[in-house]
């Protein structure tokens, strides 16, 4: 009876039924390990050893999503990773949460459709948008850039991505957006062309966080005056008060974006409610704002009536 313990040999991340046998696995040890919870299957034929992260870590999801789309790439052949699973494969951010679904680009002429967790987008692609993924001992697995990732979310996806992506790219120094804006120009006739040219034109690498990217699309899409970014407050006597997110100036209104985890102390709690004190002492308005209050009209209805 074959051995089934023992120490895995050397594999990369993700890895075939093929590459564990030529590695001296038998097809019994292979399916041990995946019944015991040691290997997880990512699709027929492809594993990797199980993670054993929480599901609610975010990083944990994205290497999850990375590794099934590696997966995907090295079952199907001639195919990129792109659209959103690129955007994880280079650690950036989306507004809406990636879906358990890989997106691949295929070539010309290939089927194009979803089918057993995948999305086939068809589309062309030069040497100059694909980067390759090191997987250890495996081939690299091609990946699209960030420019060419952030344009074809900028395309088909809502502002909100594409803001979210693009501003995060740019602090992070992964793509200019000037860079970003030239090649927008020349997308004249392709899909979502329009949608992307919006989103162009609104990038910033002053924004810092998600809320923020997803905060100025809100603004954008309910046509709302559009506010300075990250504006330092001072008093009379030219003190520091503090650094906010949007600021209407004429109108008097500071706006603040509050993530679930910004005040995790009682400290942190009073020290920002001292801070926004000291903002209406200099006659400031501070309007507050979460997550949940971007699903729907009611956040545009308070900002218009004050910064009209």
């Amino acid at each position: 009876m074959p051995r089934r313990a023992g120490p895995d040999p050397p594999l990369p991340p993700v890895f075939s039924a093929a590459e564990a046998n030529a590695a001296g696995l038998t097809p019994d040890q292979i399916r041990h390990r995946v019944r015991s919870g040691r290997w997880e299957a990512l699709g027929r034929g492809f594993y990797r050893r199980a993670a054993g992260a929480a599901w609610g870590d975010v990083e944990a999801r994205r290497r999850d999503h990375v590794d099934r789309a590696v997966a995907a790439v090295l079952r199907h052949g001639d195919c990129v990773i792109a659209h959103r699973s690129a955007a994880w494969v280079h650690g950036l951010p989306l507004f809406h949460p990636v879906a358990d679904e890989v997106s691949l680009l295929v070539p010309e002429g290939h089927w194009a459709g979803r089918r057993a967790g995948i999305a086939f987008h068809r589309g062309s692609v030069t040497d100059g948008e694909v980067v390759h993924l090191q997987r250890g001992v495996r081939a690299p697995v091609p990946v699209t850039t960030p420019v060419r990732t952030w344009l074809d979310v900028a395309r088909t996806r809502p502002l909100a991505d594409a803001l979210t992506l693009g501003d995060a790219a740019a602090r992070s120094g992964h793509l200019g957006v000037a860079e970003l804006r030239r090649e927008v120009e020349g997308l004249n006739g392709v899909r979502g062309c329009r949608r992307a040219k919006v989103a162009a034109a609104h990038l910033s690498p002053l924004r810092e966080t998600p809320l923020e990217s997803g905060s100025w699309a809100y603004f954008v899409r309910h046509r709302l005056r559009l506010p300075r970014m990250q504006v330092t407050i001072s008093d009379k006597r030219g003190s520091f008060v503090g650094r906010v997110d949007f600021l209407w100036a004429d109108a008097g209104v500071v706006g603040e974006c509050d993530g679930m985890v910004k005040y995790d102390s009682r400290d942190v709690l009073y020290a920002e409610k001292r801070r926004e004190d000291a903002l209406r002492t200099l006659g400031l308005r501070v309007v507050r704002w979460g997550w949940r209050d971007l699903a729907d009209d009611r956040l545009a209805g308070v900002l218009r009536a004050q910064v009209r």
